[in-house]
């Protein structure tokens, strides 16, 4: 759950301009994705919060029903599998209707020089913050065209934009996800 209060950020807020809005946020149980979801919740969007911790899941859940009376749908789901991400979404299109936003927020920054990263190491890091972006864009794409309506965020990262030591993976996978 996060500290952030959107309501005291004034009016805007209070004219719900997302209400009827179906916002999903992956990685949305805590830190940015949680973040993330209070201010969408005080926009008015339904939410959907996906992440793999079930525990932080219900609590972001129950923080958003009771500070913004959000409608909110969540799942656990593991974010590299292809399987986990087409049923989460088809169950939160169930819950919110379609999908008008997607937050895609869920990642991994483990550290390790290069000389000491492995290739499962690599994959892991690519898999989650990489792929885990492409799958779940391709879950919201055709849906948000067909309908001439849709907001994707893909959150990266400042060392998406130049090297750093010890998060070689980290900043390839950042440095993707801008590319997308």
């Amino acid at each position: 759950m996060s500290d952030s209060n959107p309501k005291n950020l004034g009016s805007f807020f209070e004219s719900k301009p997302l209400q009827g809005q179906h916002a999903l946020i992956t990685g949305g149980s805590r830190g940015i994705g949680a973040a993330i979801s209070n201010v969408l919740a005080a926009m008015g969007a339904n939410i959907t919060l996906l992440a793999r911790d079930v525990g932080a899941l219900k609590m972001q859940s129950d923080h958003l029903q009771a500070e913004f009376d959000a409608q909110v749908f969540y799942a656990s789901a593991d974010m590299t599998s292809e399987s986990d991400i087409a049923d989460s979404f088809v169950q939160s299109v169930k819950a919110n209707g379609p999908i008008d936003i997607l937050i895609n927020n869920a990642g991994i920054g483990k550290s390790a020089p290069f000389h000491k990263m492995d290739l499962e190491f690599w994959q892991a890091t690519l898999d989650l913050n990489l792929t885990g972006t492409f799958l779940c864009t391709k879950q919201v794409i055709d849906g948000m065209r067909e309908r001439g309506y849709g907001r994707i965020v893909n959150i990266s990262s400042t060392v998406g934009l130049r090297g750093y030591a010890y998060i070689s993976a980290y900043t390839a996978s950042k440095h993707a996800v801008i590319g997308l």
